[in-house]
């Protein structure tokens, strides 16, 4: 009991980082862009969420989705660079 009650009781940092993937689609679209730029966008899209995702959790950061976040603050979303 006492655990649970100093759990709630002690702010902890989370150690989450949050990419918001639907985001970062909707923020790279081009629907004018002919299919060969819209699939080296993709491409270049997909290995930099990759490569930021890896490089957080070789901090030892879990890296959650933006879908599976409920409610987190805004410091917990990670800026990926295309």
């Amino acid at each position: 009991m006492f655990g649970y009650i100093a759990a709630a009781q002690v702010p902890v940092q989370a150690q989450i980082a949050i990419i918001d993937i639907d985001k970062l689609i909707t923020e790279n679209a081009s629907p004018n862009a002919d299919g060969e730029t819209q699939r080296r966008v993709s491409l270049e899209l997909s290995n930099a969420i990759k490569a930021r995702a890896r490089e957080l959790s070789s901090y030892g950061l879990i890296v959650l989705d933006g879908k599976a976040v409920i409610s987190a603050p805004e410091e917990s979303y990670a800026n990926v660079e295309r």
